[in-house]
C-alpha cells in the first residue's frame, strides 16, 4: 500500500516492492495506488490554483537509511511533476543529501530536529553512521519579480544537547562560537557537505546557501500574495 514501503527495511527489499507496485500496472496498483496517486495530484493542483507556491511536505523514506530509498525518489518524483514547486521530507531521522529536479529543490531528510535521548531506543539500535543528533533548518526566500516568484533555499545545522537533563535543539554554529569544540566544528562541516551534496564547503558560517545561491524556482505570481 501507499506508504508501506517507509518501514526499516534494507534499500535493495526497497527497491524491488518498489518496481513491482510501480512499475507497471497491476491489481494492487489499480486497487490502491493509483486512486492515492491521482487525489495527490488533485491536491497539488489544486493548491497551485489558489496559491503563488506550493511547498509539499513528504512523511516518506526508512529509519535512519543514510541513502534515499528508491521509494521516497517515486514519489517526491511524482510530486515534482505535478507542479510542486518545493519538496520537504522527513522521518529518516537523520540527514540525507538534497538536490534540485528541474528547478524544484528536493530536500528527502532534514534529521529529528530534536532527538529525545532520555528515551530514544531506536537511536541506539540504528546503525546508521549519521549522528540523529545532527538536522538541518531549512529556509526558503520568496520574492516577487514582475509576474514571478523566485525561490532561493538556505540552511542552518542544529545540534540536540542535554541541558538540565532536558534535550534542546541548539544552532550548531553559535554552539561552537561558544565551545569553540574542534569535534563540533568537524561535524558541522560535515552535515554542511552531506547536505549540499558537495565536499567544497570549508569554512564554517551560521547560513549556507544552496545551489549557490542562484534561484532554483521560478513559479507564476499573481494568485495570491506571498
Amino acid at each position: 500500500l501507499p506508504g508501506s514501503i517507509h518501514l526499516l527495511r534494507s534499500a535493495e527489499e526497497i527497491a524491488r516492492d518498489t518496481e513491482a507496485l510501480y512499475g507497471a500496472p497491476n491489481a494492487t496498483y489499480d486497487r490502491y495506488i493509483a486512486p492515492y496517486l491521482a487525489q495527490l495530484k488533485s491536491d497539488i493542483e489544486r493548491a497551485g490554483q489558489a496559491a503563488d507556491v506550493v511547498l509539499v511536505v513528504s512523511h516518506s523514506g526508512g529509519q535512519y537509511n543514510e541513502t534515499v530509498d528508491a521509494y521516497t525518489k517515486y514519489v517526491n518524483g511524482f510530486v515534482r511533476s505535478c507542479g510542486a514547486d518545493a519538496v520537504i521530507g522527513h522521518h529518516p531521522h537523520v540527514i540525507q543529501p538534497c538536490e534540485c529536479d528541474n528547478g524544484v529543490p528536493i530536500a528527502y531528510s532534514l534529521g529529528n530536529f530534536v532527538c529525545d535521548f532520555l528515551n530514544n531506543t531506536s537511536v541506539e539500535k540504528a546503525n546508521s553512521v549519521i549522528d540523529p543528533a545532527y538536522s538541518v533548518l531549512l529556509n526558503l526566500y520568496l520574492t516577487k519579480r514582475g509576474k514571478t516568484v523566485e525561490i532561493r533555499a538556505g540552511y542552518r545545522i542544529l545540534k540536540t544537547i542535554m541541558e538540565n537533563s532536558v534535550s534542546v535543539t541548539a544552532e550548531a554554529y553559535a554552539l561552537y562560537r561558544k565551545t569553540r569544540d574542534a569535534a563540533l566544528r568537524r561535524d558541522i562541516l560535515f552535515y554542511a557537505n552531506r547536505f549540499a551534496g558537495t565536499d567544497t564547503i570549508r569554512q564554517l558560517r551560521r547560513e549556507y546557501a544552496l545551489f549557490g545561491g542562484a534561484p532554483v524556482s521560478r513559479t507564476p505570481a499573481g494568485k495570491a500574495d506571498v
